[in-house]
């Protein structure tokens, strides 16, 4: 009877578990599928041509019908050697004003959790390439600096994310791994313009951003850059790959003021794309209508 008791406890827990939420599967071929809270699913990329069956990245199998819905098999198993071998991600969204998601990223390189925001005008054309700015602040807050970019991701349609594990005094090397790993976990959920991805950060965040892109141009195609200083620009300006755009924002009354001038002609001068924006105030971020500044001149054909 026990035994009995204990099966059914593990029955509600499983179902409770598996959809109360949307989830990441994979099917058999490979392919990423969302299996959405309301019984549906879709193809990250691509349509359904046919029946299969995707398992989770906890071992939950399920059927997928061509027709669009799914259902559970009620059966738990250990998942593929490629997933236990690449993104063992998982996700849960929580209640909050701003509609935030929050993710789990793991790899052999790095492993942590971030703080994403998703606009509802990109959830609703989940296969459409969108442009994904990676959030770094110096104390590591990423729930809030993804909350000064939400008016602007809204109205730009740009995936933001943020992630804790990146602050002030963290590797360089560190750093890369943990963007490139957060990447790869965002764009397993959404569609994702890797030709676009832009980085931003406040103080030595902004540092930490701008030195990224003038090491892995290739991979980061700019940055916004908020009360920052001279440091990684004379650390790199021998090897700088002209042709990345950086929009520099600085305030009247900040320590930083007259390094971030410098900076914007250092970096011009290096073949580098350049806004500079002076705004009041002390030693602050950005965020509102500035953010949206930033975003309009990154999307208005400067990266394009």
């Amino acid at each position: 009877m026990s035994r009995i008791l204990l099966a059914v406890s593990y029955v509600v827990f499983v179902a409770a578990t598996v959809y109360s939420q949307d989830r990441i599967a994979r099917t058999t071929d490979g392919q990423t599928v969302i299996l959405q809270k309301n019984g549906t699913w879709y193809f990250v990329h691509g349509t359904p041509l046919e029946d299969c069956k995707a398992t989770t990245f906890d071992g939950h199998v399920f059927n997928l019908s061509k027709d669009g819905k799914w259902s559970s098999t009620n059966t738990v198993e250990s998942p593929p050697a490629q997933y236990q071998n690449s993104y063992r991600q998982s996700e849960r969204t929580y209640s909050s004003s701003v509609g935030n998601l929050t993710i789990s990223y793991s790899s052999e390189e790095a492993n942590g959790s971030a703080s994403v925001y998703v606009p509802a005008s990109v959830k609703s054309d989940p296969a459409r390439p969108r442009p994904v700015m990676l959030l770094l602040d110096p104390g590591g807050d990423a729930a809030a600096n993804v909350a000064r970019w939400l008016q602007a991701a809204d109205r730009f349609r740009w995936i933001i994310a943020s992630t804790p594990a990146i602050k002030n005094g963290t590797d360089s090397s560190v750093i890369r791994q943990h963007l490139l790993v957060l990447l790869d976990a965002v764009a397993i959920r959404w569609s994702v313009d890797r030709n676009v991805v832009m980085l931003e950060g406040f103080s030595g965040g902004g540092c930490a951003a701008y030195r990224q892109v003038l090491m892995h141009p290739d991979i980061f195609r700019g940055a916004v850059v908020e009360c920052g200083h001279m440091g990684p620009y004379m650390d790199l300006k021998d090897q700088i790959r002209p042709g990345s755009c950086f929009y520099l924002a600085t305030r009247n009354h900040d320590f930083n003021e007259q390094q971030m001038r410098r900076l914007a002609v250092a970096l011009e001068n290096s073949g580098e794309t350049v806004k500079f924006n002076e705004l009041p105030g002390g030693h602050a971020p950005i965020s509102g209508a500035d953010a949206e500044d930033a975003l309009e001149w990154i999307s208005g054909g400067v990266i394009r």
